[in-house]
């Protein structure tokens, strides 16, 4: 599929970081939905000086010690959670579906005093967990058989979930239908049937109350590595 002479693969791989030899700089799975950083034409992995310059309101990293901050909520995230759910789905056991629900507990515990996972400033490790999140009940929970909980039975990720889902641009990225075709028809060993199911029914519209956090908000990652 080309789009003004450009295939949609050559955009994707120039918003992603990619350079024209193909080789990878830091790339997330190409059916994850474009993010707004990306959409300014920013790799997600700009330098300091790049990414102040992109437009955008709470998208700019100001000090160093916030970037310090997002590399690290990003790292804690991305094996728990962003790979460990495709860890839980493939494993024989239950040991990274524990790890999963142990991350998701700990950033539900972190979302309850801020609107975003850095403070009060919607950054890069928002969007990092954001394409988890979306999916999660309409694919994880079931067809990766992540079935202790789901988003929406934790208030302030489902919350956290709505609040970035309805920034300006991101809703017209995310394809549920088209999300659980995809993951429910290509692993025959998990879904030999290919059925694909018609539920859950989602409003990721619906108001949420993370403004309230907009005024209270600590800062810091909410996340301390260990010694």
């Amino acid at each position: 599929m080309e789009e003004h002479g450009r295939t949609v693969r050559a955009v994707h791989d120039e918003l992603s970081g990619l350079d024209h030899g193909g080789r990878k700089q830091r790339l997330y799975s190409r059916t994850r939905p474009l993010s707004p950083v990306r959409r300014l034409g920013l790799p997600l992995r700009a330098s300091d000086g790049d990414r102040a310059k992109a437009e955008g309101t709470g998208r700019r990293c100001r000090t160093l010690r916030h970037r310090v901050d997002i590399d690290a909520t990003i790292d804690a995230i991305y094996e728990p959670v962003n790979n460990g759910v495709y860890r839980s789905g493939f494993a024989t056991t239950q040991e990274a579906v524990t790890e999963l629900f142990g991350a998701l507990d700990h950033w539900e515990e972190v979302l309850s005093s801020r609107r975003y996972l850095c403070g009060d400033r919607l950054t890069e490790a928002d969007w990092c967990l954001f394409p988890t999140l979306v999916r999660f009940d309409s694919v994880y929970h079931g067809h990766f058989k992540c079935n202790l909980r789901r988003i929406v039975d934790y208030p302030n990720l489902w919350g956290h979930l709505k609040d970035l889902y309805q920034q300006p641009g991101v809703a017209d990225t995310v394809y549920i239908d088209h999300i659980k075709k995809h993951y429910y028809g290509s692993h025959e060993s998990i879904n030999p049937t290919r059925i694909v199911p018609k539920g859950p029914i989602l409003d990721f519209t619906e108001p949420h109350d993370r403004g309230l956090f907009s005024d209270q908000t600590p800062q810091g990652n909410g996340y301390t590595r260990s010694a």
